[in-house]
């Protein structure tokens, strides 16, 4: 029995992930400080990863950088409408294995006038995501994703009022300004998942990526 066992190896153990912390800030500048957010429990396998809104001030614009307590973040999916008072989302993420508060920088390539952050930690988890996914489709964004057994997803989204999601738990809703908004969502799997519809409603930008646990 313990040949067949160490034979067939092990599962990995599934992914874990929750919300620590989210804020927003309006102005108009290129690099945004968001200073001593919750990162979580310190653990070896920690990774942040952090969802990024934006809105108006130019067309076409790009997150340059995000840094999470001093560790450069890799963004993993990106997403703007490009047309009118545009609106862009991201998730980026790193592996920032100590400290329990850490400041977010978000750096934009021209100023915004308002920026928005969303801070979940993830254990468990693959560096890069096996899958990321986007809609920027006014109204209800919606998109498919498959998630490993013992995986998560997070989804960050920007919107025009307030959202109710489908197919991963609301994490917060808040406004930052006017008809500017911001959501996200996450959500642990153990069983694996095959075309899972997940949706924002009042959507302009939808982000979503998907871990898998190692």
């Amino acid at each position: 029995m313990m040949w067949t066992s160490l034979m067939m190896g092990a599962s990995a153990a599934p992914a874990t992930i929750a919300l620590t912390d989210h804020a927003f800030g309006t102005g108009t500048k290129a690099t945004w400080t968001f200073p001593s957010r919750a990162l979580g429990a310190a653990a070896s396998d920690r990774r942040v990863v952090v969802g990024v809104t934006a809105s108006q001030a130019v067309n076409n614009n790009t997150v340059s950088s995000v840094t999470i307590a001093g560790v450069a973040a890799t963004q993993h999916v990106y997403h703007e409408d490009g047309t009118g008072a545009a609106s862009r989302a991201a998730l980026w993420s790193a592996p920032v294995p100590t400290g329990a508060t850490g400041d977010v920088v978000v750096t934009f390539a021209s100023a915004d006038d308002r920026c928005g952050i969303g801070v979940w930690r993830v254990t468990g988890a693959g560096a890069s995501p096996v899958s990321t996914h986007a809609d920027g489709t006014d109204g209800t964004g919606t998109t498919s994703i498959t998630v490993p057994a013992g995986g998560v997803a997070v989804a960050m989204a920007a919107t025009s009022a307030s959202t109710t999601w489908s197919g991963l738990t609301e994490d917060f809703d808040e406004t930052i300004a006017g008809t500017s908004l911001q959501s996200g969502a996450c959500a642990a799997f153990a069983a694996a998942q095959t075309g899972l519809s997940v949706s924002d409603t009042n959507n302009r930008e939808l982000v979503v990526a998907v871990f898998g646990p190692v």
